[in-house]
């Protein structure tokens, strides 16, 4: 889901975006249960040199599960990222070397035990090459990183242990199948 301010529930998720006005989340509030998995993938990428993933996260609540970002590709999926449990209050920033290849990226949130385990991501760019420093740095208010970027289009997809889908490409609206 893309959000404005604060998540519903409290005690989980963020206040604000890392940077601009909207931010995507995983929000873990009834029907959804334990378990659970949220997919944000991105269009297929065929590349034949590495380039860097940067993004923020945030991923503050008592029932936190997991994050992952994956490389899915016909050679089959490579976790490039994983966090788990309660990071506090706080927006993280890090870098990932995607290597060559043909694939989507996808962020993968699990819910945990309950409602309070809302997980963010923001700000996701491409960058050409290598990333020059993994960085991974924490910002407890919005921060400009200097960095050139080139932005991404994500598409959302849920699925839930009961396969149900839902997915959208423009707009805050799911549609469940």
């Amino acid at each position: 889901m893309s959000l404005q301010g604060s998540t519903p529930s409290s005690s989980t998720g963020p206040t604000s975006a890392y940077e601009g006005q909207t931010y995507s989340y995983i929000e873990t509030s009834s029907p959804r249960t334990n378990g659970d998995v949220a997919i944000l993938q991105g269009p297929s990428i065929t590349t034949s040199r590495t380039f860097c993933l940067s993004f923020a996260y945030h991923m503050y609540g008592s029932n936190i599960d997991s994050l992952f970002v994956n490389l899915a590709s016909p050679n089959g999926n490579q976790t490039l990222f994983s966090r788990n449990g309660d990071a506090g209050d706080s927006w993280f920033v890090t870098s990932i070397s995607i290597p060559a290849s043909n694939g989507e990226i996808q962020f993968i949130g699990v819910r945990g035990s309950s409602y309070r385990g809302d997980i963010a991501i923001d700000d996701v760019h491409f960058l050409d090459g290598e990333c020059s420093t993994r960085f991974n740095a924490v910002f407890r208010h919005r921060s400009v990183v200097g960095l050139r970027r080139r932005n991404i289009f994500l598409h959302r997809n849920i699925v839930t242990k009961n396969r149900r889908r839902c997915s959208h490409s423009a707009g805050p609206k799911y549609h469940y199948k």
